[in-house]
Formats: structure tokens, C-alpha cells, sequence
């Protein structure tokens, strides 16, 4: 697994003419044009922010959740806005690119899938789905509904995503065979 390119990847599009291109606002945002060695960096930086970010979970575990975790929370989200809005320092505008094919879109899920590894994305599967029925519990026996469901959504979504990963990353490796 290379955790380099996993984040580079996270926060950068490869397009089919090679270019890298940094859209950080979403699809209606502006869009700039990264070098590799500006990707690399940039990812890097990534890396040690959620680095910090487990760290001051592992200092303060988010359950219950009160009113320090909801405080972390809110800086988590206005500290990677403002990561985001520090990333685009020097680099060149563009023109945003055409809108990916489905074809070039299960390309790049595959390609995504081939840095982290299938392993990694088998044990996202396989915790994913112990997540969701660790939120049907939660929600059925402990009566944490919100919590169950909000568990359920979010890593039911997760699970979904994994498994296409598979299913693309088994698909295109027969292709090539």
C-alpha cells in the first residue's frame, strides 16, 4: 500500500492526458494544474493532517459525544477547508477539464484500488460491514437509533464503495489476463 499516493489521490484527479489537477471546492469550484513534485508535497502535508487528527482522537475518544468532541469536529472541518484553500498558493488556474466518462471514472477506482491494494480494501470491506451491524445493534437492542442508523449509512456507504473497488479491480485484471 503506498499511503503517499492513496492521499495524493484523495486530493488530486489524474486526467487521460496525464495532468494532475486540484479541484477543491467541488466540481463548480475552480480548478488548478499540480506537478507532480506540488502533488507529492501537498499529500505529504495531507498525511501529517490526519495524522494529527487520529492523534487528538486517540487523546480524546469521541464517546460520548459532548460538547469537546462536537468542538473537534467543527475545527476538523474548518481546518481542512482552510488545508484545501492554503493548497491552492501557487498554483495556475485552468479550465476545467471534460467530465470523466463512466469508462475513465472505473479507471481511476481501479487505479486507486492498485495503491492501496486489494488487502487494504478487503479489510475496509470487512470493517465497513462490521460497522453496519454493529449499528443495527446499536439502533434494534440499545435503542441508539440515531447512532445506529447515522453507523449504518455512513459505513453501509463505505462497504458499497469497497466492493465495487473489488469488483472493478477483479473486472480490469481479467481484461488484462
Amino acid at each position: 500500500m503506498n499511503l503517499v499516493e492513496m492521499a495524493a489521490a484523495s486530493i488530486s484527479v489524474r486526467l487521460p492526458d496525464g495532468r494532475y489537477v486540484f479541484r477543491p471546492w467541488g466540481a463548480f469550484g475552480p480548478c488548478y494544474l499540480l506537478t507532480p513534485r506540488q502533488r507529492s508535497i501537498r499529500a505529504w502535508i495531507q498525511l501529517a493532517f490526519y495524522g494529527a487528527c487520529f492523534a487528538a482522537i486517540w487523546v480524546h475518544p469521541p464517546y460520548p459525544i459532548d460538547t469537546a468532541v462536537l468542538a473537534g469536529f467543527a475545527a476538523f472541518i474548518v481546518a481542512s477547508h482552510l488545508l484545501h484553500w492554503l493548497y491552492t498558493f501557487g498554483l495556475a488556474k485552468t479550465d476545467p477539464p471534460a467530465r470523466l466518462t463512466p469508462e475513465q471514472r472505473r479507471l481511476a477506482l481501479a487505479g486507486h484500488t492498485r495503491a492501496i491494494g486489494r488487502p487494504f480494501v478487503w479489510i475496509q470491506l470487512v470493517c465497513c460491514t462490521l460497522f453496519v451491524i454493529g449499528g443495527c445493534w446499536m439502533a434494534l437492542f440499545l435503542g441508539e437509533w440515531l447512532a445506529g442508523l447515522a453507523s449504518v449509512a455512513l459505513f453501509g456507504a463505505g462497504a458499497v464503495l469497497a466492493g465495487w473497488q473489488l469488483w472493478l479491480a477483479r473486472r480490469t485484471s481479467e481484461k488484462t489476463n
